[in-house]
């Protein structure tokens, strides 16, 4: 059996037998582990031990290396790997401070119950265990520390053995206690027993000038008067009262901790960083929201390590956010003397004095102190026990940083369990027999609770006690129900989700608290600084101010950063009392700033907004603020979000604006729906609906949206290939734009007249409005403006061939679709990229670009680009001599539903054409080839038309209609020696 020694130089014994341990390194490295047997102890832990600040670029080698070399010197199961550390077991071994502390628990509970000779003896086996020192020879801050922990204990058990040999009349240790009152000149206990001793062997005078020497050391170096035990010494011996002083008690061994919850789930990795976090100082701070389980996890955490901490455990709830008043200082203080034995100092009126008396009374022992539910750190600061060897852990709602910053405490955050925790807890408390029954209804009745382990108890709770449901019955229930009042235990006002949201709602100040309730109403949960600006009132440093402090208090979460939202429970909570305590007055300033703002940043809002708004939309569509926000849901179609449902949407909104919006509203919906029917492949719908948005506009007599509204008829106009209408409406809506001021519309005014002028073949004007739309786009920072513009610009090069000059266009794109992480534009550098390898004659690099674009783009709900990469892809193959497998990709039912995005489907009849000729089917291809150059003909798009004439002149060739074929070729020739293209 091993031995292992530390209560002096450090040594282990093999029954009975010094082993030899390999050098100093290895020495150290098994006392870091001793100090903490039977407990894992993480890497960076034992670094910090063996090097302090200083450690070797090799030190994790070297510790392995040594960790080696003292398995093989003291056997594999000694020195166990823990995590990315070790671990000391003593399942087979024994450890000398163990039995210390083992001799000392017997003697407490000896003393106390009378038996003072059985305790003494007790007390003398420990101290006999002591060879010198703790952990003699060895330095460092860690070792250092942990040999002062174990001195203080020597120290107090010392005290102990020397109050019991006077209580019971053996000789007086006067040269010892004169050794220990040298070592520490302010120890009282010290010098009340040096004084005791002094005086029952006749000396009082050097007992009284013992009392005169601390008497003023404690009041110049302290400022304190001896105290009361000290004080009642000296009296008993100036009346030369010779009574025999009964031993003290040993000191109370507080055990406050309420039992920790019986189920647990999900916080493994929390108790991890608790240990890790108390492993690196004696302060940790357990934050979240209320109902997250920080107290069960304190407890659970305490109740583990207890018998790490002999002691006590001292516990103690704040009330820092309950209904009432917090707890001051002073009163949590005088529970914690009381529980410390000190019943005379249960209400003391000096703060100073009952923390110098709370710190005395715990120097030099190992406790734990959890001060539950704390309000800030002012209440926490004076319980701080501030002394080696015992840890605090502190919880609260408040993030306590001033804690971190000042009093090296270190953060817990705790977060909401996920969906698989959830049901780890529900099955804990329901068993897992229940959940395995019904599998699908605890998922869902785990959703509903939101993560959130008070929900789920209150949830399992209700469900042991009703009767009427099983599983599936009851999460149906409380789904169909109003989830707070469900989430409540009859009869117990305490044991509801809505109380503790109470109690957070009232320990914000009064500003705090209307901002919250405002921001409260806004649907969604999504919590912007914009937003928060628009519904408050409050200026943007206030704003700012208000959204970090209800992020502090667990109010508001950051799912990632940047982003801030209600959890789903907060969000309804708020939603109810926001409803019933803000007037109708506010409610309405709230939905006119939300929209607003949403409506002014619309080009600021990513794809992964859209659920934000649509939600924000379905709330409030009733109210006509709402209304603004149709043009809002129709720009995400071009962001990859579904057609149709936002369609949905939009016309659910020109219902309402038909009751109750003016002009303005109707102009704007329709102009929506123009752009939204264009997007389902419906462009004659479209253009229904933007005649109708400039019929709409002409009543405003509003030069700007009359502009837009031609702006989106001349862009309909265009889809549908009515090219020689669209243009002069998209230069009059261009001309307007910019005379208004209002360089965002101009924006995608030039953009469109840039297609528009490409598909006519008038390729200097087109690049002169792409050139421009990306000079305007770079001005304004509208990365995804800039990034189409230069997509246009790399479409026109490669039409026109300048193919190098393409293909910087291409690395433009490709970099600025990395540099703003959008998806959408690396596809378009994919996609294009594969048409420029084909020009090239690079088939198989392009075929490699291109089904990797068209896989993105559907993977991302990005219809219309899809249908262009199967385009682009088709032609690849067709080129690589495999027309039958391009054919297959264009098939009905595989083709793209939403075809009619910023294509024509004339674009696809000329492929097939190509391709139907590639495999001899030059009947079919005549068919496809003939309707592409009727509708080519009619936009009119001049190099499209040529490149079809080509393509069914083929077609001609094959059926043997010689004579059509040669005059097809003369007629596409005839174009292509005009536009210098082909």
């Amino acid at each position: 059996m091993l031995q292992y020694r530390i209560l002096g130089p450090p040594e282990v014994l093999r029954d009975g037998r010094a082993v030899p341990l390999p050098g100093l390194v290895p020495i150290r490295l098994l006392a870091i582990l001793l100090l903490e047997p039977d407990r894992a102890v993480p890497m960076h832990r034992l670094i910090a031990g063996l090097w302090a600040d200083d450690p070797p670029a090799t030190a994790r080698r070297q510790v392995q290396n040594k960790a080696a070399l003292l398995r093989r010197a003291l056997g594999a199961d000694a020195i166990t790997p823990a995590g990315d550390g070790y671990r000391a077991t003593l399942r087979d071994a024994a450890l000398d401070a163990d039995d210390f502390h083992r001799a000392l628990r017997d003697a407490k509970a000896r003393n106390n119950t009378g038996d003072h000779a059985a305790a003494l003896q007790h007390l003398r086996d420990g101290l006999d265990l002591w060879r010198g020192p703790a952990l003699a020879g060895l330095t460092g801050p860690l070792l250092e520390s942990g040999a002062r922990r174990l001195e203080a204990a020597r120290l107090d058990a010392v005290e102990q053995r020397i109050d019991l040999e006077l209580a019971l009349g053996d000789p007086p240790p006067v040269a010892e206690l004169r050794e220990l009152l040298d070592a520490d000149p302010l120890r009282q206990r010290t010098a009340a027993q040096l004084m005791r001793a002094l005086h029952a062997t006749g000396r009082t005078p050097e007992a009284l000038q013992v009392y005169r020497q601390i008497r003023t050391a404690l009041a110049d170096d302290l400022g304190l008067d001896p105290a009361a035990r000290l004080q009642a010494v000296h009296t008993a011996i100036l009346r030369a009262d010779d009574t025999p002083t009964p031993p003290d008690p040993i000191p109370t061994a507080p055990e406050l901790l309420p039992a920790p919850p019986a189920a647990l789930a999900g916080r493994d990795d929390a108790l991890a960083d608790l240990d890790k976090a108390l492993q690196l100082g004696n302060l940790a701070t357990l934050s979240g929201p209320g109902g997250v389980g920080k107290t069960a996890l304190a407890l659970t955490w305490a109740d583990r390590h207890r018998d790490r901490y002999p002691d006590g455990q001292l516990y103690l709830d704040l009330h820092g956010f309950d209904a009432g008043e917090p707890l001051p200082p002073r009163q949590a203080l005088a529970q914690f003397l009381k529980a410390l034995g000190q019943t005379d100092a249960a209400d003391p009126d000096d703060l100073d004095e009952a923390v110098s008396t709370y710190r005395r009374l715990l120097s030099g022992r190992q406790v734990i102190v959890v001060l539950d539910n704390a309000r800030d750190a002012a209440q926490i600061r004076p319980l701080l026990p501030r002394t080696p060897g015992s840890l605090t852990v502190v919880t609260s709602r408040n993030r306590l940083t001033g804690l971190e910053a000042l009093d090296d405490a270190r953060p817990v955050p705790l977060e909401r369990l996920d969906t698989g925790a959830s049901l780890d807890l529900l099955a804990a408390i329901l068993g897992p027999e229940t959940l395995t029954a019904a599998p699908e209804a605890a998922r869902r009745l785990a959703d509903l609770c939101g993560g959130l382990p008070l929900a789920l108890r209150i949830a399992a709770a209700n469900f042991t006690a009703q009767t009427r449901h099983d599983l599936a019955g009851f999460a149906a229930e409380l789904a169909g129900a109003d989830r707070l009042d469900a989430l409540a235990i009859d009869g117990d006002p305490d044991a509801a989700v809505t109380a503790v949201f109470d109690n957070s709602l009232r320990a914000l100040d009064a500003s705090a608290r209307d901002a919250l309730l405002r921001l409260g109403f806004v649907p969604g949960g999504e919590v912007r600084s914009g937003i928060a600006a628009a519904v408050t009132g409050l200026p943007p440093a206030e704003v700012e101010r208000t959204l970090r402090r209800l992020e502090t208090v667990h109010l508001l979460e950051s799912p990632r950063p940047g982003r801030l939202r209600f959890h789903d429970l907060v969000a309804e909570y708020l939603r109810r009392r926001s409803t019933a305590e803000l007037t109708a007055a506010q409610q309405d300033a709230i939905m006119d700033g939300a929209c607003d703002w949403y409506a002014a940043h619309q080009y600021d809002l990513a794809s992964e907004d859209y659920p934000e708004v649509a939600r924000v939309f379905r709330a409030w569509r009733a109210h006509r603020p709402a209304l603004r926000l149709a043009p809002v849901l129709a720009r995400f179609t071009t962001l990859g979000q579904d057609v149709a449902d936002i369609l949905a949407l939009v016309e659910s909104a020109d219902r309402e604006a038909a009751r109750h919006g003016d002009a303005d509203d109707r102009y704007r919906i329709a102009v929506a729906l123009s752009h939204l029917h264009c997007m389902a492949g419906n462009p004659h719908s479209g253009a229904d609906f933007a005649r109708r948005a400039a019929a709409e506009v002409a009543s405003l007599r509003d030069g700007d949206a009359e502009g837009r509204a031609r702006g989106s008829l001349g862009a309909t106009l265009g889809i549908l290939g009515r090219l020689d209408e669209a243009e002069p409406l998209l230069r009059e809506a261009l001309d307007a734009a910019e005379a208004a001021g209002q360089p965002q519309q101009a924006l995608g005014h030039l953009a469109n007249l840039g297609v528009t002028h490409w598909y006519r073949a008038r390729f200097t004007e087109s690049e002169h409005a792409f050139e421009r739309a990306v000079a305007l786009a770079d001005e304004l920072g509208d990365a995804a403006a800039a990034m189409e513009s230069r997509t246009g610009l790399a479409i026109l090069c490669l039409d026109t061939g300048r193919l190098d000059a393409a293909a910087a266009r291409i690395a433009e794109v490709a970099a600025a679709a990395d540099a703003a992480d959008s998806e959408r534009f690396r596809i378009m550098a994919l996609l294009w990229g594969g048409e420029l390898h084909r020009l090239r004659g690079r088939y198989e690099d392009g075929i490699r670009e291109a089904t990797l674009a068209l896989d993105m783009a559907r993977e991302s709900g990005r219809h219309p680009t899809a249908w262009s990469a199967q385009n682009v892809l088709a032609d690849l193959l067709g080129d690589a001599g495999r027309p039958h497998a391009a054919l297959e990709l264009l098939r009905p039912g595989r083709t793209e539903r939403r075809q009619l995005a910023y294509v024509r489907s004339a674009r696809r009849d000329h492929l097939i054409c190509k391709l139907r000729n590639g495999i001899g089917d030059f009947g079919t291809a005549a068919d496809h080839g003939r309707r592409a150059r009727t509708e080519f003909a009619e936009m009119p798009a001049p190099l499209w038309h040529a490149r079809t004439l080509a393509a069914l002149a083929e077609s001609h060739r094959g059926l043997g209609e010689e004579e059509t074929a040669a005059d097809l070729d003369r007629r596409a020739e005839q174009t292509f020696t005009e536009l210098g293209c082909r």
